[in-house]
């Protein structure tokens, strides 16, 4: 199986790449295919975060 999982999170050592790392670790035990995308490559880490 092919698994491609998108962090949509500006933050690329967070909460958030921490669980999908845990989640790529099963993925890649049980043989899956696995890409990560950052967002975090995607910003400007000059730009403040707007909510």
């Amino acid at each position: 199986m092919k698994i491609i999982v998108l962090n949509g999170s500006p933050k690329p050592n967070g909460n958030t790449a921490a669980m999908i790392e845990a989640y790529m670790a099963g993925a890649r035990s049980a043989g899956h295919e696995r890409l990560t995308a950052e967002g975090a490559a995607l910003t400007d880490p000059d730009e403040p975060c707007r909510r």
